[in-house]
């Protein structure tokens, strides 16, 4: 019997007979503390020093999705950057999975760094009673936006690692409030659409006329995550650097090392970034990236700083 034929229940269950789901009902949360109770959900202090941290470093938890098998390396926990609920690569061996499931209160992210599989989506309409499902091919460069009461499911083919970034969102943006509100009268500031996308398809553009050796790939905007301001993907040849002077200084910028290295110097200390790699700069902090590879790219993330007030998911 082939591996896969466990998984497709869990893949295509979410299709199921949809005459039986009545118009207002919604897909049922699985809650993600259900079966492993170790800590992942607890709230650890607001970042407020610049730190580095590399893989060896990351925390390690089981993926709190049944079969409750497969790992990832938690890089930001919960608290540490709000309104970010986590930063962590999840790490699937062959024919590793994760069920059906979807969010109340957060929206996903996830960025594939390298392996091979399938991701799973089913959507509700905006007229709240048709159904819609893609079928996603999993290879390095892909991006996904799952917001809130969207479907989502994973099968690894041979091996698959992904990174996945969680935000939580106040009452505007849940589940809830997405499925019951009008297209005209939503108030929810964010794209509460599934979208996907590859990196090279994206338009690149130099960072700035002092810098046109350094490109950069907008993947959202201030309107994509609550209180996410941007997400991008940055590469840079080596000697170019990229600094304070070039970024948002009252927010938190979270970035993710994704091919190459870099000198990262956080004065009074230089330390190195390279693969799977994270750093968290808080507001107003020093900081300058110096590409040490032939070629360095990495995620930049700009989200508002601790005082900002958002829900927590779960």
């Amino acid at each position: 019997m082939p591996r896969w034929w466990c998984f497709l229940p869990l893949l295509w269950a979410v299709e199921g007979d949809h005459d039986e789901i009545g118009p207002g009902d919604m897909v049922v949360t699985h809650h993600e503390n259900a079966g492993l109770q170790d800590g992942r959900h607890d709230r650890f202090p607001c970042a407020k020093q610049p730190e580095v941290i590399p893989w060896n470093r990351a925390h390690v938890f089981k993926i709190n999705h049944e079969p409750y098998t497969n790992e990832k390396k938690v890089f930001v926990r919960k608290g540490e950057v709000p309104p970010l609920t986590q930063v962590s690569v999840a790490d699937f061996k062959d024919g590793g999975y994760f069920e059906a499931h979807d969010h109340e209160d957060m929206f996903e992210i996830f960025y594939v760094l390298n392996g091979s599989g399938k991701f799973a989506i089913t959507e509700r309409g905006i007229d709240g009673e048709s159904w819609s499902r893609v079928e996603i091919k999993a290879e390095a460069g892909l991006f996904l936006h799952v917001p809130p009461g969207v479907q989502h499911a994973g099968l690894s083919d041979a091996g698959l690692q992904f990174l996945m970034v969680g935000a939580a969102t106040d009452a505007t943006c849940t589940k809830t409030a997405i499925m019951e509100a009008k297209e005209a009268t939503m108030e929810c500031k964010a794209a509460t659409r599934f979208q996907q996308l590859q990196i090279a398809e994206v338009e690149s553009v130099q960072l700035s006329t002092e810098k046109p050796n350094i490109q950069r790939r907008m993947l959202q905007n201030t309107s994509g995550m609550p209180n996410v301001r941007t997400l991008e993907h940055i590469t840079m040849p080596y000697g170019e650097s990229y600094d304070a002077a070039d970024d948002d200084a009252g927010l938190t910028k979270v970035f993710v090392a994704l091919d190459g290295w870099a000198g990262i110097h956080l004065p009074p200390k230089t330390g190195l970034l390279e693969k799977t790699a994270v750093a968290v700069v808080p507001p107003h902090s020093e900081f300058t990236i110096t590409a040490a590879s032939p070629m360095f790219a990495m995620l930049r993330f700009a989200v508002e700083p601790c005082s900002a007030g958002t829900r927590d998911e779960l």
